[in-house]
């Protein structure tokens, strides 16, 4: 695991995140923090936590993708989904007690994702997904926003 992740955290630094951020790097921390968390690496994902929060907040998806000029359905959904993952990913920061430093319901106004499934959803769509009734392989993850 060691190995893997001294890899990832090279690739990750010489993508240069900070100064070109991108939804795709920013996807690939969010993963790697999610791993992260649940492998024994709680002090450095909380550190790395914050600089994740603060990319995306640089990129405005703590602001919901239906209010900005320019954006597909798709790259909403996409958007909305990185940013719930990112909430949920602070939200299991070892460092609870420090509240203060965490994301709080009032500084975004990001809906949460559609329950759909992935495979509705592509890069062409030109309307937004519909929320289906019953079960979707996005519901655990919906339940574990509204927790």
């Amino acid at each position: 695991m060691a190995r893997y992740r001294l890899g990832t955290e090279q690739a990750l630094g010489q993508a240069d995140l900070l100064n070109n951020p991108d939804m795709t790097l920013l996807q690939a921390l969010t993963v790697y923090l999610s791993v992260l968390q649940h492998t024994g690496g709680m002090k450095p994902a909380w550190f790395l936590a914050g600089v994740l929060v603060r990319v995306a907040v640089s990129m405005k998806l703590h602001v919901d993708g239906s209010t900005l000029d320019n954006i597909s359905p798709f790259d909403i959904e996409m958007r909305r989904r990185l940013w719930w993952q990112i909430c949920l990913i602070d939200s299991r920061s070892e460092h609870s007690q420090v509240s203060a430093f965490k994301i709080s319901e009032d500084m975004f106004d990001t809906e949460f994702p559609t329950n759909t499934n992935d495979a509705d959803l592509n890069p062409g769509m030109s309307i937004s997904p519909v929320n289906t009734e019953g079960w979707t392989y996005m519901t655990p993850f919906l339940l574990r926003c509204e927790i």
